[in-house]
């Protein structure tokens, strides 16, 4: 299939992806509706720290749990 082709077929595809997204857009929405709500978390997606310590951190506990499960399966 040549570039020009899937060209045409994505311009093809436009008039039905215009007519689900003003249906999703739309004020009655659901989907709408789920995207706007609040959920009650709005903590910030990462802890203050930085994120390479954070990333030691829990390669650490990984570790611990690890050498935790081989010493209790008696590997």
């Amino acid at each position: 299939m040549s570039a020009q082709e899937i060209l045409a077929e994505m311009d093809a595809m436009r008039p039905y992806a215009q007519s689900v997204a003003s249906v999703l857009a739309s004020e009655t929405s659901r989907v709408r509706k789920l995207t706007e709500a609040s959920r009650g978390n709005n903590s910030p997606a990462y802890d203050l720290r930085s994120l390479d310590e954070m990333f030691a951190e829990t390669l650490e506990e990984e570790i611990a749990r690890a050498k935790q499960s081989i010493t209790s399966f008696g590997v």
